[in-house]
């Protein structure tokens, strides 16, 4: 059975060092996994649909090693770049 995700208030940041993947879940958000089972939604700017993203993206380090809201911004692959506005936590729906 596939389990079900409820967004919740997030962080304004999220520490890079713990990112252990991601998965693209919705048209405008990418979803990070933490290490130790942390799960976050980061939204993308209107005009950016994380179907650009399929092929891969990075992050530009930050010195402060944080991904932040208004901040930063994910980068395609494919030469794209969209900004995160809204980091949401996700909790399991039950």
């Amino acid at each position: 059975m596939r389990q079900r995700w409820i967004e919740k208030k997030g962080p304004k940041c999220v520490p890079t060092t713990g990112l252990g993947g991601f998965a693209i879940t919705t048209p405008d958000s990418i979803d990070l996994f933490l290490k130790g089972g942390l799960r976050y939604r980061a939204h993308l700017e209107d005009d950016c649909p994380s179907i650009a993203f399929y092929s891969g993206f990075y992050i530009r380090p930050t010195e402060d090693g944080r991904i932040c809201v208004g901040r930063d911004s994910i980068h395609s692959r494919a030469g794209g770049q969209c900004e995160i506005v809204k980091i949401r936590t996700l909790v399991p729906q039950r």
